[in-house]
């Protein structure tokens, strides 16, 4: 009985692997197959270029012979795309009747320039890509396309010439599953109806859970509460409270509620600007051994100092600490605090009507106002001045009702934006702007928000801060041929320029101002007559001319008797030149 069982046993796992041998047998795919090597040479004309492959050429392609091996295969000719693929020129059609792969052994025209071997449709007259393998044309490649439909496709370069060796379509066989426990037994596909699980350990809050459909099993851990102890806040650093977290998640139980950084404890020494020297705050943390140093800043003399919020650019909330001072253009020290920080992003449009329509990029968020601090200040603006000084300021506000104001050094108020002054427009509103103008007189303020009874008024924003300081003792220079006389101080002009005194160009100078030498246009040229300028330059270039010679007259012709008569004159000369030798 045992042997009897083991045979039958046997048989068993024989007829299962015979069956498996059967089904694979069935989804083995036959190929249909074109070789360039077996086609006739010359052009190609249209039609099937093998009976029942499928595979169709259009007219007018070349298949000559040329010599490549690869894979076991040795072509001696080959099928060329002469050119881009076209609809009626430049390709393969390919008929499936299913999904297959084709197979192309094939390599760029050019042997330095990869090309592109397309698989393509045809939609609306127009072929539409289906896939793309890049062909290099150094050597003879393998290139494979999946298809998952029945149809028409299309095989050709997407640029220039392509040459194929062979193709070969051959059909994917779809299995016909059997699914057990949720997987096909004959190809191992998961049942798309049946999850094969794949879980994710319980964590503290979330139960044992699937990953594809969200299944759970069991429960939540739990959190495993562990001590942590308080981490003290430095003067830039936040820190916490103690408390408990969970050992595994990290998460926070109990307590462990953030401590703000406290920012640095500055205890500063400030040296105000004078005439003839800069102002400066230095400082020394009390907590750490932060040091700081504000630059040097300097009195404004005569003239207009503008401010622009953008200056302060990329400031944000808590990385700053109080009595921190930034100097913008030497000469305007804000002193900022702990909370400053600069928006360069806001809910609305900050236009400024009373500056011109200026529009605001930034925003300066000044968070309210405090007096003397241990020798230095917040929240502030500090400016020190030469002369009657005007100050506007583009602000605007959180809430109703908030005032810019003017203080002196000494934390005593200047001026403030309220009252009978009709330059003073408060916003009544919430999220207001505003334009302020103050005047006061040589000397040295902040500029901040209103402390009714010392108490800290509310945050405000500053936009833009314009000083005009006006010149106590005018020093005018002389006035010019171009420019009026000027303030050496305050740049303030009065009458106008003298005007140019020209004297008339002549042949060897322009037109020319006798009082400041500026020329005008250009010399005169000479005028020369008989080779000579008015001016007496003489022409270089000048040839007197010369009196003419009389020309020479033929002699008269003689008669007979004047003729003897000179034959007897030279005679006579003759013998009487004898005697006297």
């Amino acid at each position: 009985m045992k042997n009897t069982s083991k045979i039958l046993a046997l048989v068993l796992v024989l007829m299962t692997v015979l069956v498996g041998v059967s089904v694979f047998t069935v989804s083995a795919a036959s190929a249909k197959v074109v070789n360039v090597s077996n086609l006739a040479m010359g052009t190609t004309v249209e039609g099937e270029l093998v009976a029942g492959t499928g595979i169709y050429a259009v007219a007018g392609m070349t298949i000559d012979g040329n010599n490549k091996s690869i894979d076991n295969f040795s072509f001696t000719q080959r099928l060329k795309f002469s050119g881009t693929m076209k609809v009626d020129a430049n390709h393969l059609r390919i008929v499936v009747d299913g999904p297959s792969t084709i197979t192309v052994y094939g390599m760029s025209g050019n042997s330095s320039e990869t090309r592109p071997l397309k698989l393509a449709t045809l939609e609306n007259g127009a072929f539409k890509d289906y896939a793309s393998l890049d062909a290099p044309g150094d050597a003879i490649g393998k290139y494979v396309y999946t298809v998952e439909t029945a149809g028409t496709y299309y095989l050709g370069s997407g640029k220039s010439g392509i040459n194929i060796y062979y193709i070969a379509v051959e059909s994917i066989k779809v299995c016909e599953h059997v699914y057990d426990n949720g997987v096909c037994t004959l190809c191992g596909e998961p049942d798309p109806n049946v999850c094969v699980h794949e879980w994710a350990d319980a964590t503290c809050t979330d139960p044992k859970t699937c990953s594809k459909c969200q299944t759970t099993e069991g429960e939540a851990l739990g959190h495993n509460p562990a001590p942590v102890a308080e981490v003290p806040a430095t003067c830039m650093t936040d820190g916490t409270e103690a408390g408990t977290s969970c050992s595994r998640c990290e998460a926070k139980i109990t307590g462990q509620e953030e401590i703000a950084a406290t920012g640095h404890k500055y205890v500063f020494t400030a040296t105000q600007p004078t005439a003839t020297s800069a102002g400066r705050v230095t400082g020394a943390c009390s907590e750490c051994d932060a040091t700081f140093d504000s630059g040097d800043f300097n009195v404004m003399t005569p003239g207009e100092y503008v401010l622009d919020a953008a200056a302060f650019d990329g400031i944000a909330t808590k990385t700053l600490s109080d009595g921190y001072v930034k100097v913008v253009d030497g000469v305007f020290a804000a002193h900022l605090s702990y909370k400053y920080r600069t928006d360069a992003d806001r809910s609305k449009d900050d236009s400024f009507t009373a500056l011109g329509g200026w529009v605001a990029t930034h925003r300066m968020n000044l968070q309210g106002v405090s007096a003397l601090l241990e020798g230095g200040y917040k929240n502030y603006i500090q400016i020190v001045t030469t002369g009657e000084t005007t100050i506007t300021v583009a602000w605007g506000n959180n809430k109703a009702n908030r005032q810019m104001a003017i203080y002196n050094m000494d934390g005593t108020l200047a001026d403030v934006s309220f009252g009978d002054n009709p330059t003073q427009k408060n916003p009544t509103t919430d999220n207001s702007l505003a334009v302020s103008e103050f005047t006061v007189p040589a000397g040295a303020y902040l500029i901040g928000t209103y402390m009714p009874e010392g108490v800290v008024g509310g945050g405000i924003y500053f936009h833009k801060v314009i000083v005009d300081v006006a010149c106590d003792e005018h020093d005018f220079t002389d006035a010019t041929c171009t420019e009026a006389p000027k303030c050496r101080a305050c740049g303030e002009e009065v009458g106008e320029a003298l005007g140019h005194t020209w004297t008339d160009a002549t042949c060897t100078a322009p037109k020319t101002c006798s009082v400041c030498n500026t020329t005008e246009g250009e010399a005169l040229a000479h005028e020369y007559v008989d080779g000579k300028c008015a001016c007496g330059a003489e022409d270089p270039d000048y040839v007197a001319p010369v009196d003419p010679q009389p020309e020479p007259q033929p002699e008269p012709e003689l008669n007979f008797f004047q003729k003897i008569i000179a034959w007897f004159t030279e005679l006579i000369n003759k013998i009487l030149a004898i005697f006297k030798k």
